[in-house]
């Protein structure tokens, strides 16, 4: 009989990227055979961290802990290669090892049956608890022993009432005493320790310079150290520095979240929204803090904020940007900074752990334990959220302390790979956040649990201050559910999954994922873990019920007491994340009748009514339109979130004759007022269903999207002052697009005042073009043009041209010499063609231009209806050859409020005719 592995195909590995729907047919129960894939001839113990050295693939190990040497893992399985030495480490002190070298053996041990990286951590763990004497079997070269300080051995209680954890923390602490100028990255952990010797390095930095910055990257990551230092000393000095990145952050944030780099003009295309969530959630972090420390921070801003990020809370993963909830288990770390923001919520609100913050804080920790099988991988290289994985697991060593444990110990081997023999840690296998910057911020596993910050559960000082945050800034009391560490209810008092003695190996969603992805899948099973705290595996158990066909467990959970059980039976009928829902054939009369009631229900959980919304769209119209009061109460809520769901079943029903002069005149009303893309991409459905509707409803949906087009502001600015001109132009530019596709919009758009470089300069409304409907000719103009190049003017082209002459004649004048000496130079690399913002167009007679979607020409004007432009075009003589300038556009990019905004100044596209 084959041995097996707990592992995970690579179908299954993407899949879990991409959401918890395609992750979840491998979500398991209790506990069966964890697979039924054969054991390789190396692996004998099952690998846990996805992805894994594998058999046959070279595998990298960039350093080996404090040794001083990096490894590749190479065939046969698994050969041990030196690819690095460090300068300054033991390895190099040892004076015989080099790049290249095959080790055959580390103090007696060959790399067999179990995960290389477990035991490389476990035979470097054995030597700093004995004598400390690493010895290396080189093929050829013999033994050579490298020499490292002997630590001592874990505890069994690690990081906490242990020697070597103790050792390890004094050293980096010692390492950051001795630097002259301050790592402000080391301020979390210099004040987590404990220790005076830290505490004193760090005031000794606030003495050189404050970290006061503008980014919300670094707000959040330095400036909360601030914050707690304050909290600890009152040191009132530190206060105008806290109250500047306050301020920085109110001009920054526009609908609850920044860009990472805090433009006060975002670009709202990144992302579908212009967030970075990875950098907002720790500058929220930071607000609650300062607001802690009493310091100036902006009611509206500080309530916004906390609005966008709790909303994720229980819902699946934070978003990267402006969008919602995502699914699967890897998330860069976002949902455990999640976690420390809300420990700070419960810190600074007057009911503390009796609060909604402590709930959402606990919750939000435990997804770091459950995410633990898809390991150091995901957007940017996945090492940040390895980061924060740790430091929220210390949140949860009293209250989930066997799973904390687990947690710990099968991790560890990841912790000692990361440490340097200088006593810096990086974030081994971690990618471009292998470094010492955010390997600082890594340490913080060993410190966080001695609860020295309070983000961190640290005791109140006198300089604490309370404030009275929402009992539950979003949701309903029955939202509630989805923060709590218990299982639900299946019925009142059955409580069918025990979740007290969960470990690393058995019941994170790895080992889940495996044995659910056997046949043996029962009923019960699914049901079981449809009960479960966590949203990625309840998301998992409505991917099964689609898998498998058990359409029959959907009446049940929706009938449950509990929200998060009802959600399952929903996202069964709704689709989950980016997943599959069940046919619609197999939608059933009491289905639609439980969402129906959901959706009507005011006690209701509010995600699960938004849920049943989007279910809801999958019904007919017949059984839609009674509801279309209830549906539009939620289409005015001032939430995109709802609003979003809302739109799916209006859209079904925008054109019915029996409320269409009720939804579409609301639709727009929500357009116009509403800054967030995600809702206006859901408002897109409406638009197409218009295409085919009534020539009435058509001429109503005209009316209305004119309207909503004239009331998009512009520009739109955000209450603390940032400027989202670019938002708004793509709103207009998506109202202009529905337009476009209704009877006669096309000439409607054309005729809409576009921005020139006139208006860019000054501004001024008269200064934009209009096109009256009536093509005048400009024979001069008429062919093929391709672009050439891109300019500032006549003259800078010119300047290029004779660049260009110049610098061929050099490299003729290099090759002749060459050629001279004998020794022709080889030939020069063909460059890419330089790609421009423009491709090729052809402008025919009557306006037509051939080549370009969205544009027409008249006279000396190419106007683009996409984004509202018009750009001069101007024939221009240059070294006898005649060329096409047009402008290169670029208007609806510019910020209209920044008061250093630079002049606009014109650049253009160079064109010459084509063949």
């Amino acid at each position: 009989m084959h041995k097996t592995v707990c592992r995970v195909s690579r179908c299954a590995l993407v899949s879990v990227v991409l959401s918890v729907a395609a992750a979840s047919p491998c979500l398991a129960a209790q506990k069966a055979p964890a697979s039924t894939i054969p054991v390789s001839s190396y692996y004998k113990v099952p690998a846990v961290f996805i992805p894994f050295p594998e058999p046959g693939k070279d595998w990298s190990i960039k350093y080996y802990g404090p040794v001083g040497i990096g490894i590749d893992l190479i065939s046969p399985p698994f050969t041990m290669r030196i690819n690095n030495v460090e300068k300054g480490s033991p390895a190099e002190a040892a004076g015989l090892l080099k790049k290249g070298q095959i080790i055959e053996r580390i103090n007696g041990e060959t790399l067999k049956d179990i995960d290389p990286r477990v035991q490389l951590a476990q035979i470097l763990e054995k030597a700093e608890a004995t004598d400390g004497l690493m010895k290396l079997q080189i093929k050829d070269a013999g033994d050579v022993v490298v020499k490292l300080p002997v630590l001592g051995a874990y505890s069994a209680t690690w990081p906490l009432n242990c020697p070597k954890s103790a050792k390890i923390v004094r050293t980096l602490g010692d390492r950051f005493a001795s630097l002259e100028k301050p790592d402000w990255s080391a301020g979390p952990f210099l004040l987590s320790t404990g220790e005076a010797k830290d505490f004193e390095t760090y005031k000794r930095w606030l003495k050189m310079e404050a970290p006061v910055h503008n980014y919300p990257w670094y707000i959040g990551l330095w400036g909360t150290s601030v914050c707690e230092y304050f909290l600890r000393t009152g040191d009132q000095s530190v206060i105008p520095h806290i109250n500047k990145m306050a301020a920085s952050l109110k001009a920054s944030m526009y609908d609850g979240s920044w860009m990472g780099r805090g433009s006060e003009a975002p670009n709202l295309k990144y992302m579908g929204g212009g967030h970075m969530n990875a950098a907002g959630v720790h500058a929220l972090n930071f607000l609650l803090l300062a607001k802690e420390c009493g310091a100036e921070v902006d009611d509206y801003l500080l309530q916004r904020v906390l609005l966008q990020f709790f909303r994720f809370a229980g819902r699946g993963n934070v978003a990267y940007g402006n969008q919602l909830p995502e699914g699967g288990f890897r998330d860069n770390g976002k949902t455990a900074g999640l976690a420390l923001a809300m420990s700070s919520a419960a810190s600074l609100s007057p009911e503390g752990e009796n609060s909604v913050y402590a709930a959402v804080r606990d919750n939000s920790a435990m997804k770091s334990f459950y995410a633990s099988t898809w390991f150091n991988r995901a957007h940017t290289g996945g090492g940040i959220g390895e980061i924060w994985h740790g430091v929220a697991m210390q949140l949860m060593v009293d209250k989930k302390p066997v799973q904390y444990r687990s947690f710990m110990d099968e991790r560890k081997w990841f912790y000692e790979l990361s440490r340097h023999s200088d006593g810096s840690f990086g974030i081994n296998d971690g990618a471009r956040y292998d470094t010492a910057e955010w390997g600082n911020y890594f340490a913080l596993a060993y410190t966080a649990s001695r609860k020295k910050l309070r983000m961190f559960g640290a005791p109140k000082t006198p300089w604490c201050k309370t404030y009275p945050l929402p009992v539950r800034p979003w949701g309903t009391a029955a939202d509630d559910a989805f923060y709590s560490l218990k299982p639900s209810e299946f019925k009142p008092g059955q409580v069918v999954l025990d979740v007290r003695r969960e470990t690393i190996l058995t019941d994170a969603s790895g080992p889940l994922m495996e044995r659910f992805s056997t046949t043996n899948t029962t009923d019960k099973m699914i049901v079981m873990y449809a009960n479960h705290p966590d949203d990625g595996i309840r998301s998992g158990m409505a991917s099964l019920i689609v898998k498998y066909g058990r359409h029959h467990l959907i009446k049940p959970l929706l009938k449950t007491t509990d929200a998060r059980t009802r959600e399952v039976g929903v996202l069964a009928i709704a689709g989950m994340f980016k997943g599959v829902p069940i046919p619609t054939e197999s939608i059933t009369s009491e289905m639609l009748d439980a969402i129906v009631e959901m959706i009507n229900n005011p006690g209701e959980s509010r995600w699960v009514a938004m849920q049943a919304m989007t279910a809801l769209a999958r019904a007919p119209v017949d059984k839609i339109v009674p509801h279309v009061d209830r549906l539009l109460y939620f289409l005015k809520q001032d939430d995109w979130w709802v609003q979003s769901a809302a739109l799916k079943p209006l859209s079904v029903i925008a054109t019915d004759a029996r409320v269409y002069q009720k939804v579409l005149p609301a639709v727009g009303d929500m357009v116009a007022g509403n800054s967030a893309l995600t809702a206006l991409w859901a408002a897109g459905d409406i638009s197409k269903a218009l295409v085919s509707a009534k020539p009435e409803v058509q001429k109503l949906g005209m009316d209305v999207f004119l309207r909503t087009y004239g009331a998009i502001p512009d520009p739109l600015l955000a209450p603390g002052g940032a400027n989202l001109a670019t938002g708004s132009r793509m709103f207009k530019g998506t109202v202009s697009e529905w337009i476009t596709t209704l009877p006669g919009g096309r000439d409607v758009v054309l005729k809409m005042p576009k921005m020139t470089s006139a208006w860019a300069a000054s501004k001024k409304e008269s200064d934009k073009y209009v096109y009256r409907g009536t093509f005048t000719p400009a024979p001069v103009l008429m062919g093929k043009w391709q672009p050439v190049a891109k300019a500032k003017s006549v003259d800078d082209y010119q300047a290029q041209l004779a660049k260009q002459v110049e610098d061929e004649a050099k490299v003729k004048a290099a090759a002749e010499a060459a050629k001279q000496k004998g020794k022709p130079l080889a030939p020069s690399p063909k460059k890419a063609p330089t790609k421009f913002g423009i491709g090729g167009f052809v402008l025919q007679d009557g306006g037509k231009v051939g080549g370009v979607k969205d544009f027409i020409w008249s006279g000396n004007i190419l106007i683009n209806s996409g984004s509202q432009e018009a750009l001069k075009m101007d024939i221009k003589t240059v070294q006898g050859k005649e060329y096409l300038f047009v402008e290169e556009g670029g208007f609806s990019a510019q910020s209209e409020t920044v008061e250093d905004e630079a002049q606009w100044n014109a650049s253009y596209y160079v064109m010459e005719r084509g063949k």
